[in-house]
């Protein structure tokens, strides 16, 4: 039995700009005021941003723009 294993790297630079873009086009705001609501408990919607939460998360909350895990 053989185990396919598809590995995707993306670069930080990569997932500021994919959190900025969606938070833009789902929320209206830009990836760093995304990232601060959800930094201070004050972003409404988090259920439906489990994915641009979880790619800040990759970043670690030492960086400006990702969350602590």
């Amino acid at each position: 039995m053989s185990s396919v294993q598809d590995d995707l790297v993306l670069s930080r630079e990569e997932i500021v700009q994919l959190i900025d873009s969606e938070a833009r086009q789902r929320y209206n705001i830009d990836g760093e005021e995304f990232v601060r609501q959800v930094r201070d408990g004050v972003f409404d919607e988090c259920g439906g941003a489990a994915d641009l939460i979880s790619l800040a998360r990759l970043l670690g909350g030492s960086d400006k723009s990702g969350l602590a895990a």
